[in-house]
């Protein structure tokens, strides 16, 4: 089992303890669903990083971490910003 630990693929993931306390497992019952969409993404974004690591090393950069993050934000800020935009215009 340790030799699973060691492999690349599976340091590539980083620190990512795995505990569960019941009382995270009731708080979680009452999360919001895009809160619980943010840990899918988390989720998904660590097997990104486990697959580089498998075998993706070959293409440089392989989970683009840094062009997916500029998206997310330009995407967030699309959101906040453009009913804004339209109530000022409409104001005007």
């Amino acid at each position: 089992m340790s030799d699973v630990h060691h492999n690349a693929s599976w340091s590539a993931i980083g620190y990512a303890p795995i505990r569960f306390y019941p009382f995270g497992i009731g708080l979680g019952f009452l999360l919001p669903l895009d809160s619980l969409l943010k840990l899918v993404l988390l989720l998904f974004w660590k097997a990104q990083l486990v697959i580089s690591g498998a075998g993706w090393y070959l293409v440089p950069r392989f989970p683009y971490i840094l062009e997916q993050s500029f998206g997310a934000y330009m995407g967030i800020a699309r959101s906040r910003c453009g009913p804004a935009a339209d109530s000022l215009g409409r104001s005007a």
